[in-house]
This record gives structure tokens, sequence and C-alpha cells, in this order.
């Protein structure tokens, strides 16, 4: 049986193991009024979609919380985003 894209992100828990997607992780950041949180994936630090519109523009490089459309990504780029 395989995994779940949300089994494959997620951290281990207290007691048996809690699948905690990314999705969860990056609404909580947000709540929290942080700008980044912790891929569980990966150990990368991702920056909030709250980050990205303080910021005020796309910086071109292609982050996962992006609320610009990646408008700054170059086109060869962008079809890895999809």
């Amino acid at each position: 049986m395989s995994s779940t894209p949300e089994e494959k992100n997620a951290e281990p828990g207290e007691g048996e193991e809690a699948k905690v997607p990314w999705h969860q992780i990056h609404f909580e950041a947000q709540a929290a009024g942080d700008d980044t949180y912790i891929d569980p994936a990966t150990g990368y630090q991702v920056y909030t979609e709250g980050f990205h519109r303080r910021r005020g523009s796309c910086c071109g490089s292609g982050c996962r919380h992006c609320p610009y459309d990646h408008v700054n990504v170059p086109p060869e780029r962008r079809a890895w985003l999809s």
C-alpha cells in the first residue's frame, strides 16, 4: 500500500506517529504570526504567505506560498511549480 502525500509530509509525534501535513503547519505558523515554518518532509525553512504579502512582490525563487502567481519566476523554472 502506498503513502498519501500527507503521510509523506508528516512529522512523528508522541506515542504513535502523528501525521501532520505541511498545510496544517503553515496554517498554525500564520495564526501565530510566524514568518516561517519547518517543512516536516525536508527540514527546510519555508516562508509563509503572510511573509510574502508583507514583502510586497514575487522574489522569483518559486516559493511554495507565493501569493503573486510566481510572476518573476523564469518560464523554464515554472514547469516544476505546476
